[in-house]
């Protein structure tokens, strides 16, 4: 492998680019919907900054990394860190170790992500390396439809239309029996909203933890507006939550269609990815969980979410969803040691965590 890399950065996406030669879709992949969403950014960039790091083999793009700021909640500070995004190395060259060569020739970047979300398998071994202080707690998933599950395992026509039929039959039974017990209190009114209100900065940034990303209104509006991929029926929703007209608390979820996923075809993967509730409010974070699962399309196929409170994690047990795998949020040593008042920062009960962290509701 004749290996080599290139940055790119905010200036020329700026401008707009043309990476010769990318027969594997490296450079270009989603570049229109991500161009729109990083340039729109409310944290903001410069010229300067990196925007994408891009691993050759002779002239051909075969790995990248994409970069964008984010912001960074300790205490009374507020610190602009960094995130990355996309993340990915031809199939071909994984052996070659072209992961590694990403991160190790991009570490010394100011735009080499100081914070991630979702972190594989693969590359939480690179941030290990890296001495990144990680947090995993788990991501839970609810089945909804079971033909393409049942389709990954070799049911095609009748068969799968008549056992995928009578199994979702069952599944909606299941749950409607579970939501007879496990439901969100009465007395409070839904409203799907367009505009991010105001009042969620109280509740984001204000609700006792002293760590966490910045998730204020322009960052969720942010989020609500753009999305990393170009499918048009992806999309986020914020939902409002009232009680006798006084706002109390918000969720927000997202919809991803997918043809192909781990196996399974014409996949709806829905999420929920934020929410908050308000001071003095008895709402509690399983309930507004409860009221999202209400709000997604009748052919979603999973639904999927992470939390570190165990309590949460024990009502979505109980609304029939099941532990897969663990949800990775990272952030580097190098940020805490910039002030003091960081010291704790390995402390997560210090911290406001979220599915929707770094670049996971757009993505």
């Amino acid at each position: 492998m004749d290996y080599r890399s290139r940055i790119f950065t905010y200036g020329e996406l700026r401008q707009g680019f043309v990476v010769e030669n990318d027969k594997y879709g490296i450079a270009s992949y989603e570049y229109n919907a991500r161009r729109k969403a990083f340039l729109s950014n409310p944290t903001g960039s410069e010229d300067s900054d990196p925007f994408m790091f891009l691993a050759y083999d002779g002239d051909v793009p075969v790995g990248r990394n994409m970069f964008f700021k984010t912001r960074f909640k300790a205490g009374d500070i507020i610190l602009t860190v960094h995130t990355g995004s996309a993340f990915m190395v031809e199939e071909s060259y994984r052996k070659e170790g072209v992961g590694g060569y990403i991160f190790w020739d991009s570490r010394d970047l100011k735009m080499f992500p100081g914070m991630a979300a979702g972190v594989s398998d693969d590359a939480i071994v690179l941030f290990r390396k890296l001495k990144n202080i990680i947090f995993e707690f788990p991501r839970m998933m609810q089945l909804r439809d079971m033909k393409p599950l049942l389709g990954k395992k070799g049911l095609r026509g009748y068969p799968l239309a008549l056992i995928g039929g009578v199994g979702n039959l069952t599944l909606r039974c299941y749950y409607g029996l579970l939501r007879l017990v496990y439901h969100s209190p009465k007395g409070y009114s839904i409203r799907q909203l367009e505009k991010v209100p105001a009042w969620v900065n109280e509740i984001t940034m204000n609700d006792g933890h002293k760590y966490g990303e910045v998730h204020d209104q322009p960052w969720l509006q942010w989020c609500l507006n753009n999305k990393f991929t170009s499918d048009s029926r992806d999309g986020q929703s914020f939902y409002g939550v009232y009680q006798d007209e006084k706002p109390v608390g918000f969720f927000m979820t997202k919809v991803r269609y997918r043809d192909e996923l781990k196996g399974m075809h014409n996949v709806v993967l829905g999420s929920i990815v934020e929410w908050g509730v308000a001071k003095g409010c008895p709402l509690r974070e399983i309930d507004l969980c409860w009221m999202a699962l209400e709000t997604f399309p009748q052919d979603v196929t999973i639904i999927q979410t992470a939390s570190n409170d165990k309590e949460t994690i024990q009502g979505l047990k109980h609304s029939g969803f099941i532990h897969q795998g663990d949800h990775r949020i990272t952030f580097k040593e190098t940020i805490k040691a910039k002030d003091r008042k960081l010291l704790d920062a390995e402390d997560e009960s210090l911290w406001r965590l979220r599915f929707g962290y770094a670049d996971l509701i757009l993505f």
